[in-house]
């Protein structure tokens, strides 16, 4: 009735009296005048009906009531439904809504949450993994605590192109999300002997006019480059003459095909007369250790072998000393020359029982890379803070000595990487690392929630669970209960959603009856008919008023 008389007030306001006309003009309703807009997305649990007020962006702010027009949308489970608000003003004027839902089994953290994965095709070599978490473009808004895996990391050990591997985010409250991403897995470039060797030059190759030096005698690790290696000069030419401190390169062709080319300081100069190359050589000795009955080869006991000619001979002068133990031993080695002159060397040596053999923590050296940068929480993988891994076995193994480091922001500390080789040998690298702070998700959306419980606390309706965008405004609405009367309100009934999920908690306490309550006399009927009464006076003025106007017009 309050609403009825607000109506014929409003006709009684807008009648316009003009001079030889009557204009009554209607006044906009409200249906035309706001325009109330829906939220991009409202998220609900099956069967649990939200109240329509929340798919309505400050809804708060109009005078109007909201009622889902078909609640039965939110029966079924659905990605993508639409509901229909239907929206009541104060003047009884009505509009229609849409509003995209979304209805799904629990309201959980995957169902809140949408992560975002990269387009970009992902490439890595075979045997690799890579950090399933920097594939996520969105995580700044993702839950704290999100742990971020592949879902078969196996799809890494093989080569193969456009590859479909499962990225799985999973919640803290374990709920999880699944993603599918394209990847290649390129297979690792085979080694070739180029790759595997590196020839030396000497510093400086003399030779005479029109001798063509032995190729190999340019180099200072000929004996450690494969036997099928072939070693050439790229131009023999520049030995057809006299020349001061050239460079020529020499080539060596390993078995595969592949080779390498190095630089190699050449003087050519006239011949010496009757100059012998015992004369020319000047060969410098090395102490050597051996094993009580094993003769070692006697070229091991020269120092200097890359500057003396190919084809020079060395040989023990009697090897007979290798047959008895002993410690600094002096003997002689003979070095024969192309030209048959011979150097006579003594040389020291020692004989034991047994050898030590090198460990392979003895033969490498691996070197760390200048930082590695990180965020705490996250272990990066060891091998990738050694520089030089392609200098070391391919059976060495990485690990951290002790990756709690990484569970610590710091800057300018240093963490070990154990390299443990296939002989059991072990090197400690230290590494520079610095650990950064973990950037905090910022959430855009907040649940709020209505329970409908006794004065004990035990639950008298399913709790009402819907989430909403922070900032937006939310209302709960109370339920009568058969046998129950509302007894306190703890919590807003209305008001903004904070992300403190508490203060959009709203709970109902109900007392239960104990008698059918009687409904008290509020004077609410004698009141709508003293209204009713006012509203015909007001009408029959308005007509009168009409009725005199017309016949002063016809009396005129």
């Amino acid at each position: 009735m309050k609403a009825v008389m607000q109506k014929l007030l409003t006709v009684f306001l807008s009648v316009v009296l003009v001079l030889g006309n009557v204009t009554v003009v209607a006044q906009e309703t409200h249906a035309e005048t706001f325009e109330p807009e829906v939220v991009e997305l409202l998220i609900a649990q099956v069967n649990v009906v939200p109240e329509a007020n929340t798919a309505i962006k400050d809804a708060g702010d109009y005078p109007a009531t909201f009622e889902w027009q078909d609640a039965s949308v939110f029966n079924t489970v659905a990605d993508l439904e639409v509901a229909t608000v239907v929206v009541t003003y104060e003047d009884a004027t009505e509009e229609l809504l849409e509003v995209d839902i979304k209805v799904v089994e629990e309201l959980n953290d995957a169902a809140l949450n949408e992560p975002i994965a990269t387009t970009e095709l992902i490439v890595t070599a075979a045997g690799e993994v890579p950090e399933a978490s920097q594939y996520i473009i969105n995580l700044v808004v993702l839950p704290a605590g999100t742990v971020y895996e592949w879902a078969d990391p196996s799809v890494f050990d093989t080569a193969g192109e456009h590859l479909t591997a499962t990225l799985k985010i999973i919640y803290p409250d374990t709920s999880y999300d699944e993603m599918s991403l394209l990847v290649t897995v390129e297979a690792e470039e085979e080694e070739t002997e180029a790759d595997l060797y590196t020839p030396v030059a000497i510093d400086h190759l003399i030779t005479d006019l029109a001798v063509v030096p032995v190729p190999g005698d340019a180099l200072v690790n000929l004996e450690n480059l494969p036997t099928d290696a072939v070693v050439t000069w790229q131009d023999e030419i520049v030995f057809s003459e006299v020349k001061t401190e050239v460079y020529e390169n020499v080539i060596v062709t390993y078995g595969d095909g592949s080779s390498d080319m190095l630089p190699v300081l050449v003087s050519v100069r006239e011949p010496a007369e009757e100059e012998t190359e015992a004369e020319r050589y000047t060969p410098t000795t090395q102490a050597i250790t051996t094993e009580l009955g094993i003769v070692p080869l006697a070229i091991d006991a020269i120092a200097n072998l890359d500057e003396l000619p190919t084809n020079t001979q060395f040989t023990w002068q009697d090897d007979s000393i290798f047959k008895q133990l002993g410690e600094a031993v002096e003997t002689f080695v003979l070095v024969t020359y192309p030209d048959k002159s011979i150097d006579e060397l003594a040389v020291v040596v020692t004989i034991v029982d047994e050898l030590t053999p090198e460990s392979d923590a003895s033969l490498y050296t691996p070197r760390p890379v200048a930082l590695i940068t990180t965020k705490k929480g996250i272990v990066p993988m060891a091998k990738h803070a050694i520089e030089n891994i392609d200098e070391l076995p391919n059976d060495a193994q990485y690990t951290w000595e002790d990756d709690t480091i990484f569970d610590t922001v710091a800057a300018a500390s240093f963490a070990n990487v154990m390299i443990t080789y296939a002989d059991g040998s072990m090197d400690t690298v230290a590494v520079p690392i610095t650990v950064t702070e973990t950037e905090a998700p910022v959430a855009t959306h907040a649940r709020v929630i209505v329970h409908f419980v006794d004065t004990e606390g035990n639950l008298l309706l399913p709790s009402q669970i819907n989430a909403r965008e922070i900032g937006t405004t939310y209302g709960s609405t109370r339920v009568a209960i058969e046998g129950y009367t509302l007894d306190s309100i703890v919590g807003q009934e209305k008001g903004i959603v904070d992300k403190d999920e508490t203060k959009n908690t709203v709970t109902y306490v109900y007392r239960k009856l104990t008698n059918q309550p009687q409904l008290p006399n509020t004077g609410e009927t004698s009141n709508l008919l003293i209204y009713g009464l006012g509203s015909l006076a007001l009408l029959a003025g308005v007509a009168s008023l009409i009725v005199a106007y017309r016949k002063r017009r016809g009396n005129d």
